[in-house]
C-alpha cells in the first residue's frame, strides 16, 4: 500500500507500518469527528461504518445520475464494499496508509491535525464537497517502494518506468 508494504515472489521485502499510537490518534481524531476512514493492512481494508454507508450513498448517486448504468454500477462498487473490514479490532500494527472520505473538516484543518506525524494528500478522485484524502508515513511512498523492488531484484532504475495519475504518484514519476 503505497510503498508500505511489498512482497516479490511470495516474500515479503518490505513492511513500513504505522505506529500503534499513531493508528491509536487517528482512528480517535476520526471518530470524534465522524469522519468515514479506511485502515489499510496487508490483512485488508478497515473501516469505521460510516465508511460502508458513503460509499452506499455514492452508489445511490451513481446510479441516479446514470440510471441506464446501474447494474454495472452496483457490480463494480459492491465488490469493493463487499471486501471492506467492518467488524474487526481497528487498534493495529500492520496498518500502512489512511484513507478518508466525506470529512467535513477542510483539507487544511486536516493538515494541522496531522501533518507533524504524516504526509497528508487529498485523494486523486475527490467526490462531494467534503475533504477527502490519505494519510502516509513521511518518507514512504510509491517511490520508496519501487526503489526497495528494484534493489531487491538487482534492477537499475534506468531499466524501469512507471505512469500514474495522481498526487500519490508525485515520487514516484520524478
Amino acid at each position: 500500500s503505497a510503498g508500505g508494504y511489498i512482497e516479490v515472489d511470495g516474500k515479503v521485502i518490505r513492511e513500513k507500518y504505522i505506529p500503534i499510537a499513531d493508528v491509536q490518534y487517528i482512528v480517535d481524531y476520526m471518530e470524534k469527528n465522524e469522519i468515514s476512514y479506511c485502515l489499510e493492512s496487508p490483512a485488508g481494508a478497515f473501516v469505521c461504518k460510516r465508511t460502508k454507508a458513503y460509499f452506499r450513498k455514492l452508489i445511490e448517486r451513481k446510479i441516479a445520475k446514470y440510471p441506464d448504468k446501474k447494474k454495472e454500477i452496483e457490480e463494480g462498487l459492491q465488490v469493493f464494499i463487499d471486501q471492506m473490514i467492518d467488524d474487526a479490532e481497528m487498534i493495529r500494527s500492520d496498518i500502512n496508509k489512511v484513507t478518508f472520505y466525506d470529512s467535513a473538516i477542510t483539507f487544511e484543518g486536516l493538515q494541522e491535525a496531522f501533518e507533524d506525524r504524516f504526509v497528508l494528500l487529498p485523494n486523486s478522485m475527490q467526490v462531494g464537497e467534503n475533504s477527502s484524502g490519505e494519510l502516509m508515513l513521511k518518507g514512504v511512498h510509491k517511490a520508496s517502494g519501487i526503489e526497495a523492488v528494484l534493489a531487491y531484484l538487482n534492477i537499475d532504475k534506468k531499466e524501469s518506468f512507471a505512469f500514474g495519475d495522481g498526487l500519490n504518484d508525485m515520487e514516484m514519476l520524478q
